[in-house]
């Protein structure tokens, strides 16, 4: 007599999770330096010095304009919801197979923006899945994405520097109910 096993769905679908958080962040990061680049390499009309006091270079992003060119995933719809308090939430509907049925599931990751000398970290606070009933650990689950997501932002800001021709350093992130702000200050000397 033979018993056949029961089919046991892995974890393989935490894996598509990461995938479409990856690319959700990837595409805000892209915005992010494309509108960097554009707002440093905008020419403007010449000034005096700017006073000791205040930043060099000041850039907003707005949450409308990162939600229209957010990478969307396959089978769902993804948005960025900008948070007071330097928080960003992403919000992805999508879906996973389970025994060859399709379930509906939301993904819902809060992170922080954290200056951090010349570049910006992004750290994960919580994620959430809606929509599936199982005692799942999330802890580690996005840890390699959020570290090619603050690779991308640090060699972002070395872009912009090379842009300006000169070592910058951040000197404020501020976000609203739907905007980030970044100020940033040049060092003619280089920053230690």
């Amino acid at each position: 007599m033979s018993e056949t096993q029961p089919k046991v769905t892995g974890y393989s679908w935490l894996g598509c999770l990461g995938g479409i958080l990856a690319g959700l962040l990837g595409g805000a990061v892209l915005l992010i330096v494309l509108s960097i680049v554009n707002a440093v390499t905008t020419d403007l009309p010449p000034t005096s010095p700017t006073p000791p006091d205040q930043a060099d270079l000041q850039i907003t992003v707005d949450e409308a304009f990162l939600n229209r060119y957010i990478e969307q995933p396959v089978d769902g719809a993804a948005s960025i919801d900008i948070l007071p308090g330097n928080q960003a939430r992403v919000v992805a509907d999508t879906g996973v197979e389970v025994f060859g049925a399709i379930v509906p599931i939301q993904v819902i990751g809060t992170f922080a923006l954290q200056p951090k000398g010349q570049t910006i970290e992004i750290v994960l606070i919580d994620t959430q899945i809606s929509g599936f009933d199982l005692p799942l650990d999330l802890s580690g689950i996005f840890s390699e994405d959020i570290a090619l997501v603050n690779q991308e932002l640090n060699a972002a800001i070395d872009e912009m520097a090379a842009t300006v021709g000169a070592p910058v350093a951040i000197t404020g992130l501020t976000t609203s109910d739907n905007a980030i702000r970044l100020e940033f200050r040049e060092f003619p000397g280089g920053v230690n």
